[in-house]
């Protein structure tokens, strides 16, 4: 009939809530996807702010590490900062880091010198860095060898010398800091002339002195142990096992070309040895080649013989290194068991260090001899040189002129040659 429906027209019973229910089911479904995406978002997001903190940490603790670093280098010696609280510890300070990000740290003395924290005498100190943003801390320890030296005087002689000789008036050994260039004095620091590591060797040495010698400016600086000239004293801090472990450990930074052992014979450095000649040189090329320059300088180790050696036979010499002609340097000269004897023309800037049994320092002129910086002789043995008789711990005879003058410009110089080393580097937990 016309206006009827037929029945298959007709919508079924509960169509229209399985309709609704399928609808709320989707819109369950998105739900719950999109809250695990906005969750997941959320936990993404979470790890990537806790990544960039714990990275920034990272950052601050080796900014950390970067500011000690300074501290110790313009420390003048590692002694001094170790015990001193205030440049052994530190923080970023304001404005140094982004907002909300810091760094403490703090110096101490090397694990190897433990029962000394506030005496160094490897140059090698421990730093702990701790940077921190937010939540997120991390910790970096690292060793590390920044050469230092502090020398007390222009010449130190702090080991068991007794055998001085000193000829004419025409030498000079000045401890007040003299630039290297201009070779006038700074006013910057002032030492002793001449330090001795005993009374013994301090009486030794003003007893080898004339009176004139004595009262004019030969050994010029400090007072030491004088009301007025010379300028001679006692001082302890540099004693002799701590100059033979320096001279060991400093010797091990030298190359190839600049180390040589000689034994008891004797290596002649003759001919030109001038700056203009380049950088090359050393104990194995002896004529004619540079031994370092101010701008780069050398390490340079001659080995003679050991206290071992000596024990052998007591009897015997140590080696020799001649230097003569006309001869400049920069840098770091170490005999080890071997006697120094310098004629004609020498200019060092830098340092000197003549140590073990048996040796000595002779500067017997013949020409201009000039040494900026600080030389120390270090005789291990009272016995001097039994086969040759004109050996001498000390000679200084000026003819026409010797100067040793302590420069601080030509001691920084010189250490760096030695450079500065990471020895360990490890980051721990918080």
């Amino acid at each position: 009939m016309r206006g009827m429906r037929h029945p298959a027209m007709r919508p079924r019973r509960g169509a229209t809530g399985y309709v609704m229910v399928m609808a709320l089911l989707v819109l369950a479904i998105l739900f719950a996807l999109g809250s695990s995406f906005m969750a997941l978002m959320a936990g993404e997001n979470q790890i990537a702010i806790s990544d960039r903190d714990m990275t920034l940490a990272l950052n601050a603790a080796e900014a950390g590490v970067q500011q000690a670093l300074q501290n110790a280098k313009v420390a003048p010696d590692f002694t001094t900062l170790l015990g001193n609280s205030t440049p052994g510890t530190g923080n970023n300070g304001s404005g140094t880091l982004q907002s909300g990000v810091s760094y403490t740290f703090t110096i101490a003395n090397d694990p190897a010198e433990s029962a000394t924290p506030t005496t160094d005498t490897n140059s090698t100190i421990l730093i702990t860095s701790t940077g921190r943003v937010r939540n997120a801390t991390r910790i970096i320890e690292t060793l590390v060898f920044i050469p230092k030296a502090n020398f007390p005087a222009a010449l130190q002689v702090p080991g068991a010398a007794n055998n001085f000789l000193f000829v004419g008036t025409a030498f000079t050994v000045d401890g007040n800091d003299t630039d290297p260039v201009t070779g006038t004095h700074t006013g910057a620091v002032t030492k002793l002339g001449v330090s001795a590591g005993s009374t013994v060797v301090r009486n030794d040495i003003f007893n080898s002195m004339s009176s004139t010698e004595r009262t004019q400016p030969a050994f010029a600086g400090l007072p030491g142990d004088y009301a007025g000239q010379p300028s001679l004293g006692m001082d302890t801090s540099l004693d002799s096992n701590t100059v033979q472990t320096m001279a060991s450990n400093w010797g091990a930074a030298a190359g190839a070309q600049n180390s040589t052992t000689i034994g008891r014979s004797t290596l002649t450095v003759s001919g030109t040895n001038s700056y203009a000649n380049g950088a090359g040189g050393g104990p194995t090329v002896s004529n004619n080649q540079a031994w370092g320059t101010p701008q780069q300088p050398g390490v340079f180790y001659v080995k003679g013989i050991s206290e071992a050696d000596y024990q052998s036979n007591p009897s015997g010499v140590a080696g020799v290194v001649n230097v003569t002609g006309n001869f400049q340097g920069a840098g770091i000269l170490i005999l080890d068991g071997a006697d120094l004897i310098v004629t004609g023309n020498f200019h060092w800037e830098g340092i000197i260090i003549v140590t073990g049994p048996l040796v000595g320092l002779e500067l017997v002129g013949g020409g201009t001899q000039t040494i900026f910086g600080s030389v120390i002789v270090n005789t291990r043995e009272t016995d001097g040189c039994p086969l040759r008789p004109d050996c001498l711990e000390i000679l200084l005879r000026g003819a026409p002129s010797i100067s040793i003058m302590y420069s601080q410009t030509a001691i920084s110089n010189a250490m760096r040659a030695l450079g500065q080393r990471f020895t360990y580097w490890n980051e721990r937990a918080p």
